[in-house]
């Protein structure tokens, strides 16, 4: 995770809470692992809006093949 670009770290930490809040509920388990991806990232987690979120304009922010891949694992 280290390796994306910073506009492509937003995408996957935008990606992260909208998978994590999905079924509802925001766990303290999903806060952390959230957390400990920040941390991987070396940045602070995201303010996440669940009513602006658009998933076509979040994965149009990770353009670069690698990073891509990186995101999916």
């Amino acid at each position: 995770l280290n390796r994306l670009k910073k506009k492509e770290k937003v995408a996957f930490l935008e990606l992260a809470h909208h998978v994590a809040r999905s079924d509802g509920d925001f766990s303290e388990e999903q806060k952390t692992i959230i957390a400990k991806y920040c941390m991987e990232m070396q940045m602070e987690d995201i303010e996440y809006d669940e009513t602006t979120f658009d998933i076509y304009n979040t994965l149009d922010k990770i353009q670069n093949h690698r990073s891509r891949k990186i995101v999916l694992l």
